[in-house]
């Protein structure tokens, strides 16, 4: 076990900083029946898990993010349904080894609006299967997807998530916000994760470019954390972390998580007195 002292005037700026964050738009989470009392964090493997269920999440919505559909391209391939600019979208493609995908919905040209509702029935594409609907509406700088019992397999790697919930994705360059509302179930581990009020900020006017988190993010057998980033996380051309630092607060208990290219150390202080009672080093997960 290793002991060093910390910094408590951080956590306390830290702390504050969280005060408004418990007005929150439920959303589609209320279903959610995990444990969903604050965690306890006693150990640096508690704490990874929070690290390891986060990754987990952000790779389940980036391979099923179906919404940078052909929808945002088309005009030609489109019947209008009045004289101005709203068309209608009727779509549907079909997988290279099995099943569909539909879309359904308007396209308004003149206000670039979407509004449409895609359907995936055990659509395969390189090895990835869908299942499930997502309705996609908005603009293209403020676009809303809601996940509808929305199943993503990949049998290759071993993965199999269920999504309920939605994103809202903001871009106002050079900055690109990500409010989640989300409950993703692991159907292969059954088990449970839930983001809620989850926000990632990400920089583009550095290079390279930076990611904020913060938010909660509940585990379904430990419960729930919030997290806070104190220096913002910079990725590799892969995504992967090189740098940047993130507090996680439980339940009378705080875990540093720092980020290095070759892996992230976990640092707790299971009782809050300024002393780090446990740490640990990790490596990255390629899902």
């Amino acid at each position: 076990m290793k002991t060093r002292f910390v910094n408590l005037s951080t956590l306390g700026l830290v702390v504050a900083s969280l005060a408004g964050c418990n007005n929150v738009t439920e959303h589609n989470v209320s279903v959610y029946t995990g444990n969903t009392s604050a965690a306890e964090l006693n150990s640096s493997a508690v704490a990874n898990r929070f690290v390891e269920n986060y990754f987990a999440v952000n790779y389940s919505l980036t391979v099923s993010d179906l919404s940078g559909s052909p929808v945002y391209t088309r005009s030609t391939q489109t019947r209008s349904i009045n004289l101005r600019s709203v068309q209608l979208v009727d779509d549907t493609f079909y997988g290279e080894c099995g099943g569909y995908l539909d879309y359904q919905g308007i396209y308004d040209d003149f206000d670039d609006y979407l509004d449409v509702e895609v359907s995936a029935i055990n659509f395969c594409e390189y090895g990835e299967r869908f299942d499930g609907e997502m309705l996609i509406q908005g603009y293209p700088d403020a676009l809303s997807i809601d996940y509808l019992n929305f199943n993503y397999r990949d049998d290759y790697y071993g993965t199999d998530y269920t999504l309920y919930g939605d994103v809202l994705i903001e871009e106002r360059y050079p900055l690109t916000k990500v409010t989640t509302n989300l409950i993703v179930d692991d159907n292969l581990l059954r088990q449970s994760y839930r983001l809620r009020n989850w926000q990632e900020i990400f920089d583009e006017s550095v290079y390279p470019s930076e990611r904020s988190l913060s938010g909660e993010i509940t585990d379904s057998v430990f419960g729930s954390v919030e997290v806070v980033t104190l220096q913002p996380i910079i990725t590799d051309y892969y995504g992967q972390p090189e740098a940047g630092q993130l507090l996680i607060l439980g339940y009378r208990s705080s875990a540093w998580v720092t980020f290095y290219s070759s892996g992230y150390l976990v640092e707790v202080d299971r009782d809050d007195d300024a002393f780090i009672d446990d740490s640990d080093l990790y490596g990255y997960h390629y899902y």
